[in-house]
């Protein structure tokens, strides 16, 4: 079911031109330096789109697992890099590969459009997933469904992080399903779809705010992940390279 993405309001038009980009569950907001901004740019990326959920969709035609399982998949045949890059992914999160759909389609076009475009600065928003490429400082807002804690905050990532990863997952509010309670779970990675894997992966394990210490324990010892943020009722924990702004 579609829901209405009404953060989307709240961006930046002096750094970035914005367009939107959909094909089916797939909805891409994406900004890009403006004086990359081409008028051809929205038609290739749908393409490239559809041409990423073909190859989603056609592998789950032979293996129905994929689509359903919330374990890891130890092993994918073929040679389609997305397919791998999900399973890769669940695996080291401990979830299903579909954990990481939408921060490896997010990560994928980022990939593409930087090919094109090596010196652009670029934010790929899918389902609240992002995929970053910056210069300089950059500044995402958490979306908590007004939680009084967190309030109207945002995380800054120093360039030297780019490009990265940043995804969430939540118990309470959001379309994702999800096995825990947490108000909410963003994660930083290098790679979206690890990212987006391991948010999933760490919002199952809190069941209370004191489950936090549990997540305290898996993020220091993965590398993998760069920062994380774990707010529960009224608790949170935050870890790694990264600064909490109110806005």
């Amino acid at each position: 079911m579609y829901q209405q993405r009404k953060y989307r309001d709240k961006k930046n038009d002096e750094r970035f031109t914005y367009f939107r980009v959909q094909e089916k569950e797939t909805d891409l907001w994406i900004g890009i330096t403006p004086r990359f901004y081409q008028s051809w740019l929205p038609g290739h990326v749908a393409r490239y789109i559809i041409r990423s959920r073909r190859e989603i969709e056609t592998y789950m035609l032979t293996d129905p697992a994929f689509f359903t399982r919330h374990v890891p998949l130890d092993d994918v045949p073929g040679d389609k890099a997305i397919i791998h890059q999900m399973a890769e992914a669940g695996k080291k999160a401990g979830v299903g590969p579909m954990a990481a759909v939408a921060g490896a389609i997010s990560g994928s076009v980022a990939k593409d459009i930087t090919g094109m475009f090596p010196s652009a600065e670029l934010v790929i928003e899918n389902g609240g997933d992002i995929a970053a490429v910056f210069a300089s400082s950059l500044v995402v807002r958490l979306e908590t469904d007004n939680h009084g804690l967190l309030g109207e905050t945002g995380i800054l990532l120093h360039g030297g992080l780019s490009p990265c990863g940043i995804c969430s997952s939540s118990g309470k509010f959001g379309h994702s399903f999800s096995y825990g309670k947490a108000d909410l779970v963003s994660v930083v990675c290098k790679v979206p779809a690890l990212a987006d894997a391991w948010a999933t992966s760490l919002c199952n394990i809190i069941r209370s705010d004191t489950d936090l210490k549990k997540v305290d324990q898996i993020i220091s010892v993965h590398t993998d992940i760069i920062a994380c943020i774990a707010l529960a009722n009224d608790n949170m924990l935050v870890y790694g390279d990264i600064e909490l702004l109110q806005l």
